[in-house]
């Protein structure tokens, strides 16, 4: 992948090849009412302008209209663009190709005929790849620009972004996929007690909806949007990162401590990373740190850039 392409993730393009008018028409119908930006060409040929589109993130090709010369197709773009997702479309006499394909690359095959809900699923997850690749890229690219940080750090950091993103395509329900990328910022910034927020629009505050936990404290089942430390996150949508929240003017014991905590709550560092889905702050994560630990504004950014990823595919898929 080209880093100095930037690769659109909130609007991604699908492409379906697939020679039968009706079913292709119906298909893209189906796509386009459900959200999705959708070309359609009953060959590759027709296609190829819409397989040129930098935004392209999932290819849907039939094997039995292209064949052999779609795979040879599918082999060239994935040699330029590794992160855009192939679904392949078969019939019980393709198998062959379909193997032949796997082996090429493609995400998932789909038997003919396609029951909605499977397309939805299998779609759910190619962009959900898609997204978290362009995110390592984006992430990987701000890393190496950044060349006065140590290098292991960076790496680290990197490995973060890395591991949030595997989270993110290892599938499983929502539940899953938030623990799994909370409790990998957790590990990478030593914090004791982490948590992850989404806002409720009707109440208007944060609600829990994950947790990392390793002992020494609990975080609070409902925050303020608008209080402390962690609502001015909230309202700048920028992180916040410090080894003494008590000392800080807006800090707000009642907010920006845990509800259970051994000794006093308030000498834990503390670290917000907001995160942001068009336009808006529709979650938080914090954590809490030994006083000793600082925590550090490089993985904060990091951090918060592949969260905010990880989110995005949560509530859209």
């Amino acid at each position: 992948m080209d880093p100095l392409v930037a690769r659109p993730i909130d609007r991604p393009g699908i492409v379906l090849v697939d020679g039968s008018d009706f079913f292709r028409e119906a298909l893209r119908q189906v796509l386009v009412g459900e959200g999705h930006r959708c070309a359609a060409a009953a060959t590759l040929e027709a296609a190829a302008g819409d397989l040129a589109d930098p935004a392209l993130a999932v290819l849907i090709l039939d094997l039995a209209s292209s064949g052999r010369a779609g795979l040879a197709a599918w082999r060239a773009l994935q040699s330029r663009r590794p992160e855009v997702r192939a679904i392949v479309l078969s019939a019980r006499a393709d198998q062959d190709l379909v193997l032949e394909a796997l082996r090429a690359g493609a995400s998932d095959y789909l038997a003919k005929p396609l029951h909605e809900e499977e397309l939805r699923l299998s779609l759910g997850r190619a962009l959900a790849g898609y997204r978290a690749d362009v995110e390592l890229e984006r992430l990987r690219a701000t890393v190496v620009a950044e060349a006065d940080a140590a290098e292991d750090d960076a790496e680290a950091d990197l490995d973060l972004a890395r591991e949030i993103c595997e989270a993110v395509t290892a599938g499983g329900d929502a539940d899953r996929v938030l623990s799994g990328v909370l409790e990998a910022l957790a590990v990478r910034v030593d914090a004791f007690a982490a948590a992850l927020y989404l806002h409720d629009a009707g109440r208007g505050d944060f609600e829990r909806a994950a947790s990392f936990e390793a002992g020494l404290g609990r975080d609070r089942e409902r925050l303020p949007a608008g209080r402390g430390l962690t609502g001015t996150a909230v309202s700048t949508g920028a992180f916040v990162a410090s080894s003494e929240p008590a000392g800080d003017p807006r800090f707000d014991a009642e907010v920006d401590t845990l509800v259970e905590a051994p000794g006093d709550p308030a000498d834990a560092a503390l670290l917000v990373l907001p995160l942001r889905f068009r336009g808006g702050t529709v979650g938080l994560v914090r954590a809490f740190l030994p006083a000793e630990r600082e925590p550090s504004l490089r993985t904060a950014e990091i951090a918060g850039a592949a969260l905010s990823a990880a989110l995005r595919s949560v509530l859209l898929y």
